[in-house]
This record gives C-alpha cells, structure tokens and sequence, in this order.
C-alpha cells in the first residue's frame, strides 16, 4: 500500500516493503520515493526524509536541468517556481490556466485540449508572466540604483541564454525559465544586463559595477551556469 506525505512542499510516495532499512530515491521524473519496514514508525521515515532534504533539492533540480526535455507535464511531476519543487496537478476545466495551491502547480485546460504540448504551453506562459510579474517589483529599484534609462524588457523562453541586451537601444531580453530558479537569480541577470548598459564587455569595470550592487552575485550565477545557459 502506498502512501504520500507531504515535508515541506515535497509529495514523498511511502511503501511498505519486506526490506531491513529505509531506502530513499528520487525518480528520472523527480518524483520522490521511500520503501520501509512493515514495523517501522512513519514518524521515523519522515525524520529519515527530513535529514536528506538537502540531497534530495540538489538531485532534483539536476534531473530538472539535465531531463527537462523529458518531462511529459503530467501529474505527480516535479516542477519549480521560484527555486521551490511542486507537485503537478492536471484539472479538466473550461477554464485554462494555472494556480498554485499550497505544494501544487494545477494546469487547468478542457479535454480537448489535454495533451502534453498544451499543458507545456500553459505552464510556459505560466512562467513568462510570472518572470514579467517579479520584474514589474524589481525593475524601478535596479534602474533607480544604477541610474540607468528605463529598458524595454522582452520576456520569452530560450534555449542557450539566460538573459542578453542591445545597449544601443536599451532594450533587454530575458529568458523566462528564470521562474524555476530563486529570485534572486532573476535579479542578478537583470543586473548583469543593465551593467551591459555602461561597459560593453566583462573585464574589472564590468565585474565592479556587479560587484558594488550586488556583492553575493557569485552564488546566483554558479546556480546558473551549473544548468548550463549563460548571462550574455
């Protein structure tokens, strides 16, 4: 019999098995998965789960990158929004959309339209409005801070760029899988387009004007490239 619990935003699928120990693993999909002993104390395999959180966010979001192309955007998969795993829910509806509800992404769509390049196409739309939402808290601070002019801002999904920029007509393009990662990954590509602004390459000038409006930059940029897209 399997059960799901829930540890903070992770669905974790128990099953009682004839095994000796507790034995963790985390699918091709990201789905998570616990077998236990027949006698052994749930509380016990959540204090188990809990004490691999770490492990378990760092091997996700690795499949997450490396098997992205894979996925078939159907319940039960792991996906992120804003550097949090969540469990996906698909919903027949008249409606189309997404909600995010507590440890969930719900894609909603009517029958007709269930298959898997829709559902993709609604979560991407999804995330492009979500990337063009945190930008609209963030942008007037960046660009007050930096004294620069307002940019024209093109969000949209890329395959080899996280974020790029034509100076010469202000205008700035950024990739809407910035929605998976934490905020402040968001913030630093912005900031690192903006900085494109005043210096056209990435020499000491560049890596001072990062450096002076955001000091902690190194870390959210290592959390980029190791999912290998670059900041132009």
């Amino acid at each position: 019999m399997n059960t799901i619990i829930y540890i903070e935003n992770l669905a974790i699928n128990v099953q009682r098995k004839r095994v000796k120990n507790i034995n963790l693993s985390v699918k091709k999909d990201g789905q998570i998965a616990v077998s236990m002993p027949y006698r052994c104390a749930m509380a016990t395999v959540e204090n188990f789960v809990k004490s691999r959180l770490s492990w378990i966010r760092q091997t996700q979001e690795k499949i997450n990158s490396i098997v992205s192309y894979q996925l078939k955007y159907e319940n039960n998969e792991t996906h992120f929004l804003w550097g949090k795993p969540y469990c996906l829910l698909i919903e027949i509806s008249n409606k189309i959309g997404v909600e995010i509800k507590e440890n969930q992404i719900i894609i909603r769509l009517p029958e007709k339209n269930n298959n898997a390049e829709n559902r993709q196409y609604i979560l991407d739309n999804f995330y492009a409005g979500s990337v063009k939402n945190q930008l609209s808290l963030i942008l007037e601070k960046w660009i007050t801070q930096m004294k620069t002019p307002q940019p024209k801002i093109c969000i949209r999904k890329m395959k080899t760029r996280w974020g790029s920029c034509t100076p010469n007509k202000k205008s700035i393009r950024i990739n809407s899988e910035l929605a998976k990662y934490p905020p402040e990954c968001l913030q630093y590509v912005l900031l690192h387009e903006l900085a494109h602004f005043f210096v056209k390459g990435h020499g000491d000038d560049f890596i001072a004007i990062i450096d002076k409006n955001m000091p902690n930059w190194q870390k959210y940029k290592e959390m980029l490239d190791n999912h290998n897209f670059q900041a132009a």
